[in-house]
Order: structure tokens, then C-alpha cells, then sequence
């Protein structure tokens, strides 16, 4: 009798354990928005402003703007993405 194995790779989808903070700063001040998030690796990260902005550079679990200006007031969030889905 011959015998075979199966390899079984479980995966678990994004998930949001720490939720960027609200805040309010001055202009030219510095802000940073900041998650953290489990699940499989690699979780990719993807930040919107105002909900359909594509903030382009911003692509990692922490997202700074450094010199704050008025055009910078508005919604941030980010998507955590991974083979399983994404989360918001």
C-alpha cells in the first residue's frame, strides 16, 4: 500500500486590533495616524482621505504628515489587505 500526505495551510483574514486616534493640530505642526493589525502575512496597507482619496506614498500600518496644512483637514482611513481580504 502506498501512502500520500496533503499539506494544509490555514490563513486568517485582516483585522484592525488598534484604530487610529482622532486629533486636532495646528497648522505646519506635525501629525501621525498609527493601526495595528493581525493576520496572515504579508497585510498590505492602503490610506484614503475623505474616503475615495488615494494617498499614494501611504503604504504602511503609520502614516505622518509632516508639515499639516488646512488642505490636510479631513477623514483618514486606511485598508488592510491580505490573501484572505481587507478591512477598514
Amino acid at each position: 500500500m502506498t501512502s500520500s500526505s496533503a499539506i494544509l495551510t490555514v490563513t486568517t483574514p485582516p483585522s484592525i486590533t488598534q484604530q487610529p486616534s482622532d486629533g486636532t493640530v495646528t497648522t505646519d505642526s506635525t501629525v501621525t495616524y498609527t493601526l495595528a493589525a493581525t493576520g496572515t502575512r504579508p497585510l498590505t496597507y492602503q490610506w484614503y482621505k475623505n474616503d475615495s482619496i488615494l494617498i499614494a506614498s501611504a503604504i504602511d500600518s503609520v502614516y505622518t504628515i509632516n508639515i499639516v496644512s488646512t488642505s490636510d483637514a479631513g477623514k483618514y482611513k486606511c485598508v488592510v489587505s491580505n490573501i484572505c481580504g481587507d478591512v477598514t
